[in-house]
């Protein structure tokens, strides 16, 4: 009997121990997959927002914001965080002419965050400078308007200028017999902007120079208040002086059709003379035709030129399928004055290729590269 017994309570206590083994597991395997369900969303409202943000969440995750309506925009980041890991959300590209400013940008997670506010508010700059050299006062415009009668020292316009847009300062009317000339004087405001610079002379000096490459097309050249129109391959020269000491820039306003154009030696500052080397260099990339441009395979399509000019060469860079393997390489090419054509100048055994061309090299596929990212992650958009 007492065996029996013994026996029983053996029994007894070995199935207490299976169960609580059992519900110890249970338990523990519920508690494992409880954990590792316990993950968050991350999600916000953005408020007046016109056109395109980028937000990203723990300097990653990148997520477009896209304001299609007038009404607030939702958004939710793709990723969840577990819980007990924090989150900071941050702007990655502001938009063009906005900028947008987060409110309650990071915490930790113990479930769902929604709270998070994103504020877009329109900006406007300040666009404003010195003048020096001047006795007297002379009239400026900012965009061909907003005049401003000013004298040594600083100046700034009136009217302010929204983010992203442009501002191109001029002077309105020579004041005679002074020349006064403008640099830095043009851009995008991305901020305030007050690196205009005139400068006033009685001396001045004149800028000529040189055209290839035009073809059949048109060409625009930009500088201060004249536009200088080039049908032909061949020389020209602006009337616009430049004051001595002062400085210049020449720009394109548009590019022709089916032509990349660009003005080797088309700004400088402090001027001390008369300068006749500008270039205005005009060539295809391969476009639906199928000779005439610097591609090294005519069958193929250029994209995403980069132009650099260094040590007075002009150096350009773009994107090319190859037509054996038909993987994407980076080609580089420079110009040549004498015989204005381009050579290919990519490849680190060739004998084009000093020091400073393979640095120049190495720069341009790292901008090229930076660019391409960006056109991969808002490809989308467009």
């Amino acid at each position: 009997m007492s065996y029996f017994q013994n026996y029983h309570w053996k029994l007894a206590a070995c199935s207490i121990i299976s169960i609580l083994l059992f519900v110890g597991c249970a338990a523990e395997n519920e508690d494992s997959s409880s954990s590792s369900s316990s993950s968050f969303n991350i999600s916000g409202t953005v408020t007046g927002l016109s056109g395109v943000l980028i937000i990203q969440n723990n300097s990653g995750d990148d997520t477009v914001v896209e304001q299609t309506e007038s009404e607030d925009v939702s958004f939710t980041f793709k990723t969840n965080i577990s819980s007990g890991s924090t989150y900071s959300v941050s702007v990655k590209l502001q938009p063009n002419s906005q900028t947008c400013t987060v409110s309650d940008a990071s915490g930790t997670t113990s479930q769902n965050i929604s709270n998070i506010t994103i504020a877009c508010t329109s900006s406007s700059y300040n666009i404003s400078g010195t003048v020096s050299g001047l006795t007297g006062s002379v009239v400026l415009q900012n965009n061909g308007a907003d005049d401003l009668t000013v004298s040594n020292g600083s100046f700034s316009f009136t009217n302010k200028i929204n983010k992203g847009s442009a501002y191109n300062v001029t002077v309105k009317t020579q004041p005679s017999p002074f020349t006064c000339s403008a640099a830095s004087n043009r851009g995008l405001a991305s901020d305030n902007m007050s690196s205009v610079s005139i400068v006033c002379a009685v001396r001045a000096y004149f800028l000529s120079g040189t055209a290839s490459g035009l073809g059949s097309t048109t060409l625009g050249l930009q500088f201060d208040n004249e536009t200088k129109t080039l049908s032909d391959n061949g020389s020209f020269s602006f009337s616009t002086p430049v004051a001595e000491g002062g400085g210049y820039s020449i720009y394109i306003p548009s590019q022709p059709d089916n032509r990349t154009c660009y003005v080797a030696n088309g700004t400088r500052s402090n001027v001390t003379q008369d300068y006749t080397d500008l270039k205005a260099v005009c060539w295809e990339y391969i476009d639906n035709v199928t000779s005439g441009g610097i591609n090294d395979n005519v069958s193929q399509n250029g994209s995403n030129p980069q132009l650099v000019e260094f040590d007075s060469t002009l150096y350009s860079a773009w994107v090319e399928p190859s037509s054996s393997d038909n993987k994407t390489r980076i080609r580089v090419a420079k110009y040549n004055d004498n015989s204005s054509s381009w050579s290919f100048v990519d490849s680190v055994d060739s004998s084009e290729l000093t020091s400073k061309a393979l640095i120049l090299l190495q720069l341009l596929r790292m901008l090229h590269n930076r660019f391409y990212l960006w056109k991969i992650r808002l490809l989308h958009l467009y």
